[in-house]
């Protein structure tokens, strides 16, 4: 079985380049520009493991952790931030983040996340 990766990006190019990074090692890849766009598709009894960048528009990553919370979605979600920010990285998992990755990691991080 091959692992199911939801992406949230609010970059088209970065959504090609991490879809196509997740897809080199089997992973199934849904990508969505907004964290509004994937909670419409996100099914209540579906296990995902949820990937977004920390500077998304809209509601953004933290409205996005709070919903799979409040809903009680089966979701990981692993936030992509900048490097070097501990305190960031803290408040985020603090948050509900299941992890935490730099943005800039090279695909094989991504992919270990």
């Amino acid at each position: 079985m091959r692992d199911e990766i939801d992406l949230v990006h609010d970059s088209a190019e970065a959504r090609e380049r991490l879809t196509a990074a997740f897809a080199a090692s089997a992973q199934r890849v849904r990508a969505f520009p907004s964290a509004e766009a994937l909670l419409l598709r996100l099914a209540a009894d579906a296990v995902r493991c949820v990937v977004v960048t920390a500077e998304l528009g809209g509601i953004g990553a933290r409205g996005l952790i709070e919903a799979v919370r409040e809903r009680r979605l089966r979701a990981c979600v692993v936030v992509l931030a900048r490097s070097g920010d501990v305190a960031s990285a803290v408040q985020w998992l603090r948050a509900g983040a299941t992890d935490v990755v730099d943005a800039s990691a090279p695909p094989h991080r991504l992919r270990a996340a």
